[in-house]
């Protein structure tokens, strides 16, 4: 992408690498970052919520390692003081192993956090409750462990569970309301984050082609068009820094 000076806007991808080792200015970043998606919730779990002592449950690879090190790293820096790190095979659907875990250590711990997605996520969830936690430990996560497609497969399970997230389809704003009607015409169901991650890095170029008036062969002009795109999103104000 840097050698041939192809922009591009990441909608998703996290690794931090990206946009700060191996940053380029043809490469914008229009979702998060795996220590940006994180590092509010580790603030939040340990200065907001006063927890000192928890349990972080993550997956065994190379983004899994980067979201729980960001949440770690703001927890200990806003007042906690121990973590015990709990990581399984991406993919991982029997968690009874890493539940018993956690269960024989119930004890140690002021909360457990998880930082899970995919497949894992709902059977996490299922089996915090079967295994009798639910009424032991607060469960917190990162908002795509209970993300709305995942909510019918977990039912009362994820009743009372703290999450954090870039984006939520009940934010009260016009912008958000607005988007969650659109989108629920169209497809029938409520936006998950990823849907509005898409929507950012449309938006994104849309707004840029406009202010060069669709003349990309300026490529100049419209990478200056997208560094200074603004715009109300359903999550909030976005730009870039």
């Amino acid at each position: 992408i840097h050698e041939r000076r192809v922009p591009v806007i990441i909608t998703q991808a996290t690794a931090n690498v990206l946009t700060n080792e191996r940053a380029s200015p043809y490469l914008f970043r229009s979702a998060m970052s795996s220590y940006q998606q994180e590092a509010a919730g580790g603030w939040y779990v340990a200065a907001k919520l006063g927890h000192k002592r928890i349990a972080v449950v993550a997956l065994d690879y190379v983004a899994g390692h980067e979201q729980a090190d960001g949440f770690i790293r703001t927890f200990m820096e806003s007042g906690g003081q121990s973590v015990e790190k709990v990581y399984m095979p991406l993919g991982t659907m029997d968690v009874a192993p890493y539940m018993t875990r956690i269960q024989n250590k119930a004890g140690q711990f002021d909360a457990v956090v998880g930082i899970l997605w995919g497949p894992t996520a709902p059977q996490w969830v299922k089996a915090w409750k079967e295994y009798g936690l639910k009424e032991k430990l607060p469960l917190l996560t990162l908002g795509s462990t209970v993300e709305e497609s995942f909510l019918p497969l977990q039912g009362d399970a994820a009743l009372g569970i703290l999450s954090w997230l870039s984006y939520s389809p009940v934010l009260e704003t016009a912008e958000n309301k607005r988007f969650v009607q659109a989108f629920g015409r169209r497809y029938s169901k409520w936006p998950s984050y990823n849907n509005h991650l898409g929507y950012l890095a449309a938006k994104v170029s849309g707004e840029a082609l406009r202010a060069i008036n669709g003349n990309v062969e300026d490529q100049p002009g419209f990478l200056e068009a997208v560094r200074r795109v603004r715009f109300e999103a359903p999550g909030g104000p976005f730009r870039f820094d």
